[in-house]
Parts: C-alpha cells; structure tokens; sequence
C-alpha cells in the first residue's frame, strides 16, 4: 500500500511540474495524466477509505489542466490578420480535445468498475445497459457495510459530475465542428438520479442553462439545487445574479427571445419571458406598479396556451419554481423578518394560488362538456372522459396536491387577510367545483382498478427529494413516493420489475388521487372550506350548489330552498375496503375490467347514482388500516401511448361519445366561462367543439420499443401465456429526456440484451444514454452529432 502511496504522489507532483513548465512537449503532459490517472485508481480500489480524498486530489489536476489548455487557446484564437496561428491553434485544439476525451474515457471506466466491484442496484437501476454478474453483484451489494456503501454512492455521484464538467467543457470551448452539451445534461441527470437529495447535479444543470441563455431552465435549476437536504453553497448567490441578469434583459428588451411573428412557438416564448419577470420582480421583495396586469397576463396566456398544445416540461418548470419560490421565501423570512421577505412571501404565495386556480379551471372546462355530452348515453368508457386539455394537466395537479398538504392549514389562517383573501376564496372555489365534477364523472367503483399506483409516475419521480413538498412527519403528502401506510419506497416508473399502465390508465390513477385528495379535506377537516353535501361537493352556503352543466360562474339564486337529501339505498353494499379487511369481495358489486369502464344505460335512476355517489365518499374516507387488499392490484399494461408531434401523448385511441342503438353524438361547442377572467387575452380562446385525446399517424410507441399498439387484454400476474408474462416485462419505459421531464429524473430505457459491446468495455460501453452518444434524447443538437457517437474510435467520445 505504500508503494501505491508513493506512486500516486509521484505521479501527482509530475503533472503539477509539467503545467508549471509550458515549454514542455503537451504529449508529455498528456502521459503524466495517463499515469496520475492509473496510479490514483489504484489506490482507491486497494482501500476505498481513501478515495474521497485522492479522488478530490485529481479532479482538482483537471482543474488545473483545463485552466491550462482554455488560457492558451484563447491566446491563440485572439490573435487575429495575416500573422493569425491557425496552425498552431487547431493543434492546440486537438490536443485539448485528446486530453478531454482520456479524461471522459477513464471516469467512465471508474463508473463502471465501481459498479462491478461493488454491486451498487442504485446505479443499475439508471444505467441499464450495465449488466453485472447477478450474483456476485448481488451478493456483494448486500454484504457492503452501510458506511462503505455510502461511500460508494458519493464517489458514483461525483464521478459523474466530473463526466458532466468535461462533457460541458467539451462543448464550451467549441472543439467540435457543432458543439454538444446533451452529453454533459445527460451525465448530470444521473447525478441527480443517483442522489436527488444532493443540490450538485442541479446546480451544473443550471451552469448549462445559462451558457445557453435558457433563463427559466436556469431559474428552474437553481431553485431544485436550493430546496434539497444538501443545498449548493454557490446555489442562492447565483440565484441572485440570475434574476439581476433577467431584470437587465427586461430592460433592454432581450428577455422574450425574438422570432416571426408566424412562429407557433411565439406565445409559448412570451408566455415563458412573462413568468420570468413576474418571479424575479417578485423575487425583490418590492412592491412594483403593474403586478396584477402582468399576474392577470400570465395566467391567462397560461390558460390559452394549455387549451391550444401542450406546454411539457414548461409546465412543470413553472410548477416547481413557483413552490420553491414560496419556500425560500418563508426560509428567508425566518433568518430575517424583514418588510421585503414578506412581501415576497406574499407574492409568491399569491402567485400558487393563481396558477393552481387556472390549472383547475380548464380541468373544470373539460369536466363540464364531458358531463354534458354523455348525460344521456348509455355507454362512454372512463378513459374517453379525460379530453385532451386535462391530460395536460392533470400531472401538474398531482404535484399541486402535494402542496396542498403542505399548506392548506397556512391558507386557512390567512382567509382573512386583506392581500390574499380574494385568491384564497377563488382558489377554493375552484377546487371545490372541479371536485363536484370530477365525483360526478368518475366513481369509486370505476376508478377502483386503477388505485393506488404501485409505482412512481413521471412526476412523482421528478420531485424525489424536493423539500418542500415532503412531509416529515410521514403524512399523506408522502403517498405518491411511498405505500401507505407502511411508508415503503414505491419503485419507479421506469424499473425493470416494473409493468406499467398504458398513458391513459395513468391519467385514470391521476384522477383518482385527486379525487381521494379532495374527499379528505371536504369531510375529514371540520374547519376546511369545501363540504359535501349528499352527492355533491361544494364550497359556503349549502344553498348556493351550482348545477353541474352551468359554468363556475353562474350561480343559483341564494334564497333558493335546499334541496331534500335523498334516501340512501335500503341494501347498501360495503365498500371494497371493508370487503377486503373482512377477507372476501362483494359479489354483488363486481368490478369492472380493467380496461372496461363500466357501462351505464339511459334508464338508470338518479337514485343509483346518488348511492354511488355516496358509495365512493365512504369508501374513500375509510381508515387507511381497512384498505389494505388481501391480494395487491393486478398490473397490466395496454395501450401503448402514441407520441404526436405537439408534443402529447395521446391516451386513448380515437375515443368517441355514442350512445346505444341511437344517432350519432353531434359534437357541441365548449361552455364558455363568462364573467371575470383573469386574462387580458380571453377573446383568443378557442371555441372548438370537443376534442377528445386523438391519435397521430403511429410514429413511436412508449413503453413498447416501437412495437405496434397491442390490442387491449386482460393481464394475469401469474399465467405463463399472458401478454404480461412474456411481452410487458421485455417492454422498454418511455424515458422522458431530461427535456421531457426537468432534471431530476435520469432514468433509461432498457437496450437489448444482444447490444453490440464496445471496446474493451464489455456491455459497458453500449449505452448511448449513459455515456451521451448519439443523437437521441441526450443530444442537444436537433439531429445529432455524427462524429459523436458510437462510431468513433473511442467508444463514443469521438470526433
């Protein structure tokens, strides 16, 4: 070991002296770092107690040779006529791009023998096409003790901030003919997979985001590397100068990036320009003429744009900014009271309930020419009765509800405030419509086989670790992450083990949890602002209930007599939570296909749907203890969602409204909301007739690798010859890109098992998304890099 000892410092102190020393040949220096490299991994794979020091101690040499290799070329690159050197600069150029690409090459083959000599699941579970022997891995990964353990997962960790650093060097300095920072978003999107409660990889993401110019993305970044256990100590600092730089773009007209007028994407650009200086004068703590026009501004571009396509990761930027803007107020707030941090508190605060607001009112929109088109049909299926602007949504929601956890006692507190009374009061409002709505349309016993998701979704894996959304005392805000009550990690979305629901079952279990979220605070909170009422949902006055087919604004006359509750059913069945603590199901209630609704016929009373109706109100504030299922739900997976080019993923294949033996649905147009709006831009809503989710020409297939849709079937856990049991679990996960989703995410998708290897690595090296080749969703350039890829020489560092 002392040998070893003695070999790293060596080989440390040569590569000091070689950067002190320029007249040196560079090919020497570039084999000083070859043997530093060698000599270092050396001892850290001998005792990896001194790995975190002697890790440190390299990284900090690349350091050092980046600083070496940028000052001199861009010496080079200043000089400028006819005595120009563009000789010796283009040597200069690929010499630093060698010395880049070894660096990559060799962090890369730490990553990876990290993951066979320790057997970490963790790192598997990201970078799928790393295929360790079974057992030894196995074996090894349970016998580490927790502290080594620990120590392993932050060398992985750092290991591939390092990746990200070089990759992003790589693409600033502009050694390639078409620079590339998709493989150093890529790496970084690891990092933060690997340890989302570490503010590191966020905080690099961010780096990229502003040599990119991407203010929001920016913002977005430094907000997530703030609000996690491990913070960034450089996080909040920049996070100031950020918004100083985009108060400065306001100024001179450069925050709305600029394009033709004809451009589709000029809203969205404008919409995106507006929230940012909303937040950033916001973020001041000052009081400043305009606030409610630009509020009133975004909001309603919020709400047209969402009706018009669909916003993806935009949309859950703006989410996750506004709470942790909200978050980091109140932090602030506590270390110093002054007038301008409550003033931002305020204005943040204010800002969620606005957003929440519009985000449920085109729920609401959706919900009410649902209710109005099948009030007389006989036969819609669930998955049809989610349109297309609430499936946009509906994801963002489920992130809301989580907030709404956490600060429902905060909002009733402040009802009375003069500043926040009217966004509160509108805010319930809105929720306890869109409840009513939703409890109308979808019921206990058809949304029964879609509870509760066994696994992370999307956004449930996007939010891993984001502070102010998790509870610590383990409340129900901690249910999209863990199973309750046992407090069990769920797996992710994307795991190998994991069989998914097709997209438009997924929207089905969002609607549920939103449905069982609201139903708490309606009946399990005395003091909260929204009731139930028989088989309505309301907020206030009992008498003032709105008829489900009027808009939120159109009330009923205040003196109109309460209608008379009616009669609960003589026989009422238990509810399924009930039948499974007793041991056995209610046979004269059986459920319904999975991926059947059930149908409901004309002549069907208003009787039975009040009883189910109350049915599902019962069922969904049993105790938690009595919902435990004998059996856990069945997974299956139908459907494969078909992605289309503005960016939606259709959930439903051509659904239809019809009604049995009759004339054909006529598509009516939407109910307008008259009255009040907060957009100054309502006249440039759509008016379109229903649309519900359609599909596009098939172009690819999540979650089937391309494969065509597969008819729709009943899946079995156990049978051998069931669509699950031999295609499902060979089905790879649409992972969303780290554009798809915000970074945080980081999960692949399965590679075939017959992969081409690379050299030397084994089936190490044949991930494009791990390592970053290739032009996929990794690569930032719209077609890719082809001298980036895994056509090079170097197992995909090329070029």
């Amino acid at each position: 070991m002392e040998d070893l000892l003695a070999n790293e410092r060596a080989a440390g102190e040569n590569v000091q002296d070689l950067l002190k020393r320029p007249e040196e040949p560079i090919r020497s220096l570039l084999a000083a770092y070859d043997s530093y490299r060698s000599a270092c991994q050396a001892v850290v794979f001998t005792d990896f107690n001194l790995a975190e020091k002697n890790e440190a101690r390299l990284w900090n040499a690349h350091v050092e040779g980046k600083k070496y290799f940028s000052t001199e070329l861009k010496r080079l690159r200043k000089q400028t006529g006819s005595n120009s050197p563009v000789v010796q600069t283009r040597a200069l150029a690929d010499l630093y791009l060698k010395w880049i690409r070894a660096s990559i090459r060799f962090y890369r083959d730490h990553v990876y023998k990290l993951s066979t000599g320790f057997g970490l699941p963790e790192l598997q579970a990201i970078a799928q096409q790393i295929k360790p022997d079974a057992e030894n891995g196995a074996a090894t990964a349970d016998l580490l003790p927790s502290d080594l353990r620990e120590k392993v997962l932050n060398s992985c960790h750092q290991t591939l901030i390092y990746l990200g650093d070089l990759s992003r060097w790589r693409a600033s300095e502009k050694l390639d003919k078409k620079p590339d920072f998709g493989p150093a978003l890529g790496y970084y999107g690891l990092a933060c997979a690997i340890r989302p409660t570490s503010g590191m990889g966020q905080h690099q993401l961010a780096v990229v985001a502003l040599e990119q110019r991407h203010h929001l993305q920016a913002i977005y970044h430094l907000y997530r590397s703030i609000c996690v256990a491990e913070p960034h100590p450089n996080a909040t600092k920049n996070l100031k100068m950020q918004f100083e730089k985009t108060n400065a773009a306001w100024d001179k007209g450069d925050l709305i990036q600029k394009g033709s007028p004809n451009d589709p994407e000029a809203p969205k650009r404008a919409l995106i320009g507006w929230f940012v200086r909303l937040h950033s004068m916001c973020f001041k703590g000052e009081k400043f003429r305009g606030f409610d026009e630009l509020e009133r501004e975004v909001m309603g571009q919020l709400s047209t744009e969402l009706k018009l396509r669909s916003l993806g990761s935009t949309l859950t930027r703006m989410v996750l900014v506004n709470i942790a803007a909200q978050h980091m107020s109140i932090e602030n707030y506590k270390v110093k009271q002054s007038a301008e941090n409550e003033h931002a508190f305020y204005s943040f605060l204010r800002i969620n309930l606005r957003f929440y607001t519009t985000l449920l009112e085109i729920l609401q929109d959706d919900l009410i020419q649902v209710t109005r088109a099948t009030a007389n049909l006989d036969d819609v299926e669930l998955t049809n009765k989610i349109l297309v602007a609430s499936a946009r949504v509906l994801p963002s929601l489920r992130v809301y509800s989580c907030w709404l956890y956490q600060n429902y006692q905060l909002l009733l507190g402040l009802k009375s405030d003069p500043t926040l009374s009217g966004s509160i009061e509108g805010f319930w409002k809105a929720y306890g419509r869109t409840l009513d709505l939703v409890a109308s349309n979808f019921t206990i016993w058809e949304l029964e086989n879609y509870c509760p998701v066994p696994y992370m979704l999307e956004e449930d894996v996007n939010t891993l670790g984001f502070q102010p959304l998790i509870d610590e005392s383990g409340g129900k805000a901690n249910k999209v992450w863990k199973h309750m009550p046992s407090g069990i990690a769920k797996p992710l979305f994307s795991d190998r083990s994991v069989v998914r629901f097709s997209p438009a079952e997924e929207m089905l279990c969002r609607m549920y949890g939103f449905l069982e979220d609201g139903l708490f605070f309606a009946h399990d909170l005395d003091e909260s602002p929204i009731k139930i009422q028989g088989d309505r949902v309301f907020y206030g006055n009992g008498h003032e209930i709105e008829q489900l087919f009027m808009p939120a604004t159109i009330k009923e006359p205040v003196n109109k007599a309460p209608a008379k509750p009616k009669p609960a059913p003589a026989n009422k069945p238990l509810s399924y939570a009930k039948a499974a603590a007793n041991g056995k199901t209610q046979a004269s209630k059986p459920v319904a296909p999975p991926t059947r609704a059930p149908a409901f016929t004309q002549s069907q009373s208003q009787g039975t749907q009040d009883a189910q109706l109350s049915r599902m109100v019962d069922d969904l504030v049993d105790d938690d203890e009595a919902k435990d299922p004998v059996t856990p739900p069945q997974q299956f997976s139908t459907s494969p969602a078909v992605a289309q080019p503005n960016g939606d993923c259709a959930v439903e294949a051509t659904p239809e409204f019809s009604k049995t033996n009759g004339a054909p649905y006529q598509q009516q147009a939407p109910v307008a909301r008259p009255g009040n709006k907060y957009s100054s831009v309502s006249s440039l809503w759509p008016t379109s007739p229903i649309v519900p989710a359609t599909v596009s020409p098939p172009t690819r297939a999540f979650g089937s690798l391309a494969s065509p849709p597969q008819d729709r079937g009943h899946s079995r856990v156990g049978s051998a010859n069931s669509i699950r049991s031999r295609t499902s679990q060979n089905i790879g996960d649409s992972w969303s890109s780290l554009e798809g989703l915000p970074q945080g995410t980081g999960m692949v998708p399965v590679q075939a098992a017959n992969a081409p290897a690379l050299p030397g690595l084994g089936t190490y090296g044949d991930g494009q998304l791990l390592f970053g080749a290739g032009g996929g969703m990794w690569s930032s350039a719209p077609g890719g890099r082809k001298s980036f890829g895994g056509m090079s020489q170097d197992g995909g560092f090329g070029g």
